[in-house]
């Protein structure tokens, strides 16, 4: 937690204390899952596809060390958004 953007997000998780972490990224096209518990196998198109956690990721973090669900959707491009009816559907 060297950088002062990290050190943020990790005191609003402390004080937000949530449940469920939903991160959005690119171009992988699929869901990540880095949690105690049984993930989604589905959302929307995406399908799961374990990505693997890395020392001083969010996933690492929360995801494995706090406990915390961390839901990554990747998406496949990050200049075409889904559609409504899709986002709606995740």
């Amino acid at each position: 937690m060297s950088e002062p953007e990290s050190r943020w997000l990790i005191d609003e998780i402390v004080k937000f204390k949530p449940d469920v972490i939903v991160s959005i990224h690119t171009p992988h096209g699929v869901i990540d899952y880095d949690s105690p518990e049984d993930g989604p196998y589905k959302l929307g198109r995406l399908y799961l596809q374990m990505i693997g956690t890395y020392l001083g990721s969010l996933e690492n973090y929360d995801g494995i060390q706090k406990n915390i669900s961390v839901i990554t959707i990747e998406l496949p491009y990050a200049w075409i958004m889904p559609s409504i009816a899709e986002i709606s559907h995740i």
